[in-house]
């Protein structure tokens, strides 16, 4: 075979004009042979629908560097990187053929339309494999110890399980609230026992938090590569354990780090592990395999690593609520909602099902298209979220600016750069609704020159597609702000320090009958100063809890008022490890928090 030649993709099959949509994509059967041995492959074309055989798909960080080795192919060869020349020989067989399927290599990545074609249906090549092999590397020096400590812990978390009686709720994690307060003291002796078993192992536990610092853990691609699978196994070299295994024990390593003032992608992955067992316990059925609405997956994932910046909005369509059931964009959330969803889902289907091109649910902004350039992605989809019922602006909060917006001519103000790591916190959109209407009228903003379907042909063009319009109304008035702060090398900050910036008097200490009250509230002034700061830290501990698509049964005033404990009990946790504050001064932030859930919080 010449190794000049490169592998021409054979195109897949056109998408039919009646009938059922066909997922049509390719399989790799890699060739047996030993480790140093070329790489040799076949490529063939299945329906995923009608599967001829078994397969198994792939899961891995691409990286920059070219291997010197290519991957030979039918008739010609492929360049790939080194991570996967390496992932590619460690999962070669010696004495029979494999079948995978490897992004990189299946979809033809010169063809724009095919890969935003295959990208629409991705999250159903990792649902239908066998096995998902999520591939972190070879082995180094700590491997093993890693591999080995997670391996042990996982056999003695369930060994508690079994021995404290937990049922068959203790596999959700060790750390959740339970149902009965008998339960929570059982639940909360096992995290604990467990905890020290993992603090004691100094060794492993250091092993096991490299294992966690890998750079697979922080790209947004294998966030969907793992949430689809029904199954995913870890490897490093010859090294395995169950991806659900793992992920199971990330409470105790974000435990053992302690409190950080930002999210960490290691929390989505904590979350993902958990959202599950939340969903059980709260009887809700949200769209199979989502995990959460965008605009909070999109908060969750802004320090993720994308190559393709476009694919911040890609990447999540198939583990999203709008992604995955595109009627959830024109429903507000309500039981009478919910049966409407089921009637535009089904209507939806059986239009799609007469043609595979339509689908009338699906707004442009939904669907793959890298023909358009990052600037249109995020500009189309920023209109978009604000179209979406009851449009409440919030795509607005993801808005932060790096330098001045005006010297940055090809990209709007009032378009969010996803793209770029997040500076600010975010806050729980429940705790950032203030003075919004919730049973007036259906929308809340009125918006001029943004129709839902610009592509439609019963809508009107956007004129000015660069000028947001709209009307609204004076909420406040900022009298005072404080100079821009960062951490500290400890990474803290001094809430001491920005009090003086903002009260003429001090914070610390509280004199009792001396408690300023908050003009806008019943609480003193210095508890919504700390609810204030705190409030974006607790994004990550309890936004998709407050969140109306996973809190069913609830009121918006109820959710808000759990919050609002989460972050009291925080507040009094910090309070009380600071040696120079009287904690009995606060009665108004309640007792202290009585189990491992809440002070992780």
């Amino acid at each position: 075979m010449d190794a000049k030649v490169t592998h021409v993709h054979q195109p897949l099959p056109p998408l039919p004009t009646l009938g059922n949509k066909p997922y049509y994509t390719r399989i790799l059967t890699l060739f047996p042979g030993d480790m140093d041995a070329p790489l040799f492959c076949t490529m063939q074309i299945i329906d995923l629908n009608h599967a001829p055989f078994t397969f198994e798909a792939l899961s891995y960080v691409w990286g920059k560097s070219k291997s010197a080795e290519p991957l030979f192919c039918d008739d010609g060869h492929l360049e790939i990187t080194v991570n996967l020349d390496k992932a590619l020989r460690h999962l070669r067989l010696s004495n029979m053929r494999r079948r995978l399927w490897v992004d990189a290599i299946c979809i033809d990545q010169t063809d724009l339309a095919e890969r935003a074609r295959q990208v629409q249906y991705m999250r159903l090549v990792y649902k239908r494999a066998a096995r998902v092999i999520v591939w972190l590397g070879e082995k180094q020096d700590w491997t093993e110890t890693a591999i080995t400590f997670a391996k042990e812990l996982v056999s003695l978390k369930a060994d508690f399980i079994q021995n404290l009686d937990l049922g068959s709720r203790g596999e959700e994690t060790l750390t959740a609230d339970p149902a009965t307060n008998n339960e929570q003291g059982r639940r909360s002796d096992a995290f604990l026992l467990l905890s020290n078993v993992y603090k004691s192992n100094q060794d492993g536990a250091e092993a096991l938090s490299k294992l966690f610092g890998c750079e697979y853990f922080t790209r947004v691609w294998c966030i969907q590569e793992v949430v689809a699978s029904s199954y995913s196994i870890v490897k490093l070299a010859d090294l395995e354990i169950d991806m659900k295994h793992l992920l199971s024990l990330l409470p105790l390593v974000l435990d053992r780090r302690g409190l950080v003032l930002e999210p960490t992608p290691l929390q989505l992955w904590r979350m993902i592990y958990e959202m599950p067992f939340l969903y059980e316990q709260l009887k809700y059925s949200p769209p199979e395999g989502s995990i959460g609405k965008m605009l909070v997956v999109l908060t969750s994932i802004r320090d993720f690593g994308a190559t393709d910046p476009r694919d911040r909005i890609f990447a999540i369509l198939g583990i999203t609520d709008e992604g995955l059931e595109p009627v959830y964009s024109i429903t507000e959330s309500n039981w009478l909602a919910d049966i409407a969803r089921k009637g535009y889902s089904w209507i939806s289907r059986r239009i799609n099902s007469i043609s595979p091109t339509l689908e009338p649910t699906r707004h442009p902004a939904l669907i793959p298209n890298y023909e358009k350039s990052m600037r249109e992605v995020y500009q189309e989809f920023t209109r978009y979220c604000i179209w979406k019922p009851p449009r409440l602006l919030t795509v607005l909060e993801h808005i932060q600016h790096h330098e001045d917006p005006e010297t940055i001519m090809d990209f709007p103000s009032w378009v969010p750069r996803f793209d770029q790591c997040r500076i600010v916190s975010k806050f729980i959109p429940e705790l950032s609704d203030a003075g919004v209407p919730t049973k007036l009228q259906m929308y809340i903003a009125e918006t001029y020159d943004n129709p839902f379907h610009p592509s439609s042909p019963f809508s009107n063009l956007i004129e000015e597609p660069d000028i947001l319009q709209l009307n609204g109304f004076q909420v406040d008035t900022i009298c005072a702000a404080t100079e821009v702060f960062a951490q500290g090398a400890d990474e803290t900050f001094s809430p001491a320090l920005l009090w003086s910036q903002l009260f003429p008097q001090p914070l610390f200490p509280r004199v009792p009958g001396q408690v300023q009250q908050y003009q806008f509230s019943k609480m003193a002034t210095d508890v919504a100063f700390f609810q204030t700061l705190c409030v974006g830290g607790m994004l990550s501990a309890c936004s998709q809890l407050m969140s109306s698509s996973t809190w069913p049964g609830k009121t918006r005033q109820s959710r808000l008022e759990q919050s609002q404990k989460l972050a009291a009990q925080a507040i009094l946790r910090w309070l009380r490890e600071r040696p120079e504050v009287d904690s009995d001064a606060y009665p108004d932030l309640g007792p202290p928090p009585t189990d491992s859930f809440h002070e992780g919080l």
